[in-house]
Parts: C-alpha cells; structure tokens; sequence
C-alpha cells in the first residue's frame, strides 16, 4: 500500500508541474508580441498578414497594431493615417486615383436597389393580393424595364474594378467563381473570393432569368416557372455578396438598406405563400358554407 502512494505522489509531482508549463508556454505563446506592435505575433501571421518581427511591416511610418485601430491597411503604404494628414486637399471629387473604387462602391449600392425592386415587382405579378392595387401588365413591364436596369448597374460595378489598383481583378477573376483569391479580408472580415463568387453566381443566376423572361413564348409554362424559382437563390446571392465583400457594409445605413430589403422581400414572399395556398383555401371553405347554409334555409356566415 505505501508502495502505491510513493508511485501516486510521484505521478502528481511529475505530471502536475509539466501540465502547468505547458499551459503557460501555451498561454505565453497565444499572447506574445515580438515586435511591441500591440499585436500579437498569432493574430499578425493568422488574420492580419502582417510580418510578427517588423513593427510596421509596409514602412509607412505607423505601427502594424495602430493601422488596425485607425482602419488602415498595415499592408499597404499609401493607406497612412500621416499621408492622409499631409496629402494635398483634392477637391471635392477625391484622388483620381481612387474614382474607380468610389464608382464600384456607388454601382454596387445601385445595383442592390434595383435588384431589390426587381424582386418586389415579381413578387407582385406572382401574388394576388395586389390586383386591386397595380395592374399585372403594368408590375411585368416595371420588372421587366427594372430587370434589365438591374443588369446594366451590376455590369459597370464588375467592370469598375478592372480599373481599380487595390483589388486589381482580371476578366477570369471577374466573370469565374472561385478564380480570385486574395490574402486581404473584407471590412466585415470575410474571405474576398467567396464574397466574390456569390456576386458571381448571383450575375448568371440573373442573365438566365432575364434571357428565359425574354423567350418565355418559346417555352413550356412548366418550364418557366420551375427556372424562375432561381430568382430566390438569385436575390440570397446579391445580399450574400453585398454583405461579404461591401466597404460599406459597416456603415449604418447600409445595414439598415440590407434590413430594409430583407424585410420587404420576405413580407412579400409570405404574401405570395398566403395568397396562393391558405387564402384560396379559406374562401372555397367559405363559399361552401354559404352553399350548405342555403340549402338549409340557415343563415350564411359573414364574410
């Protein structure tokens, strides 16, 4: 018996003291900053890219750690919080330099809206709870005319950063998912070549559904209704990548833009689930108790 407590005394002596070591080189490990950058030398390998032993890895003057906290790029020299400070005013249209990524930020708002639209007007065609309101033809010309709008605003916000010296995109990247790849993260912090292919997706699940609306003569009623049913996955898409990749995702007001949408679009395809399935359910219910209440001689129910 005292032979077991001996070993059990020096299995504790030996075991405990080497957990708590590891669980300190581990803890040392997670927390150190070799460069003093305010950044941790896992976080600048991991997430950020940056150089662990340089403590301002692109050379502009401001530390890796600092350019986080202001929002500039540690990577890139010409995102400095001191060139901001002494760069020359330039005017109220900005550095010529940056007008292609102000442009895809402003065609990429665009194009959200009027795919928002676009959405809305089909919702309506395909629900009857609108009739009253706006005509069928009328909703199918406005989402027709809007459809191809739509198309033009995310054509120019893809081709805006081919002219854009930050991202600087190709054709394959531009038009083939998965094809860009880029180190960087978006201002939400998610990968850019999957924002990227969402919008992507997104862009041919639209030109099908535009190109099917066009020659929709040309095909079974079946058919057409079985591909619209991509417009779902079409609009998710959009608002998947206008999230993802969008500079302005972080603002406010975008937020409440993307809110706005979501809530609009859901309320209406709630709209078109009812009118379609319960509704018409609960009106031939109603006529039928009409019916029998006549035959009894009873009173019919109110409306």
């Amino acid at each position: 018996m005292g032979r077991q407590y001996f070993f059990l005394i020096l299995w504790i002596t030996v075991l405990v003291p080497g957990a708590f070591f590891s669980c300190s080189a581990s803890a040392e490990a997670a927390i150190k900053d070799s460069d003093f950058d305010q950044l941790t030398d896992e976080s600048e390998a991991g997430a950020y890219k940056t150089d662990p032993n340089v403590f301002d890895t692109d050379g502009d003057g401001i530390g890796d750690g600092e350019e986080i906290v202001s929002g500039t790029n540690p990577l890139d020299p010409r995102s400095s919080r001191i060139i901001d400070l002494t760069r020359e005013d330039s005017g109220i249209l900005g550095n010529q330099e940056q007008w292609p990524w102000y442009f895809a930020r402003a065609t990429g708002v665009l194009a959200f809206v009027l795919l928002t639209i676009v959405s809305v007007y089909g919702l309506v065609i395909s629900s009857r709870a609108f009739q009253k309101i706006i005509s069928g033809a009328t909703a199918y010309e406005l989402h027709r005319t809007f459809s191809w709008v739509a198309l033009g605003a995310v054509l120019l916000h893809v081709s805006s950063f081919f002219f854009d010296d930050f991202l600087k995109i190709s054709f394959l990247e531009a038009f083939v998912p998965g094809v860009l790849k880029r180190d960087y993260l978006s201002a939400l912090g998610y990968d850019m070549g999957l924002a990227v292919a969402l919008g992507i997706a997104g862009l041919y699940f639209m030109l099908i559904l535009i190109l099917t609306s066009e020659f929709r003569s040309k095909l079974s009623p079946k058919t057409w209704r079985m591909t619209h049913y991509v417009s779902f996955i079409a609009y998710l898409a959009f608002v998947a990548h206008g999230v993802m990749a969008g500079t302005d995702s972080r603002e406010t007001w975008m937020q409440i833009l993307y809110t706005a949408s979501l809530s609009i679009v859901t309320t209406l395809v709630l709209t078109r689930i009812l009118s379609r399935t319960m509704i018409p359910k609960i009106r031939a219910a109603w006529k039928a108790s009409v019916a029998l209440a006549d035959q009894s001689g009873g009173t019919p129910p109110q409306a």
